[in-house]
């Protein structure tokens, strides 16, 4: 299993980012695509994207992701995270 460390140590667009989350979280399978049978939960009003963009933001907010809006809102791991256990 990946972890969201690992999907996210490069720059991520926001469904990938979500698609990751929810990946680890277990609410997703190898075979789900987020460009295809998982679009509507990324691209449509729907209470799992929305809370999973929601997750992304509060993890922004205690600085372990870092966030960009380039073209599109993106996110990647913040390297420099450490948590009070490390």
């Amino acid at each position: 299993m990946t972890t969201l460390r690992e999907s996210l140590s490069h720059w991520q667009d926001i469904e990938d980012a979500e698609y990751a989350l929810g990946y680890c979280l277990g609410l997703f399978g190898p075979n789900d695509d987020p460009n295809k049978n998982l679009k509507h939960v990324f691209w449509c009003v729907n209470s799992v994207g929305d809370c999973l963009a929601d997750i992304l933001q509060k993890f922004v907010g205690v600085g372990i992701l870092l966030y960009r809006d380039e073209i599109y809102p993106q996110f990647c791991w913040n390297p420099e995270f450490k948590g009070t256990w490390e």
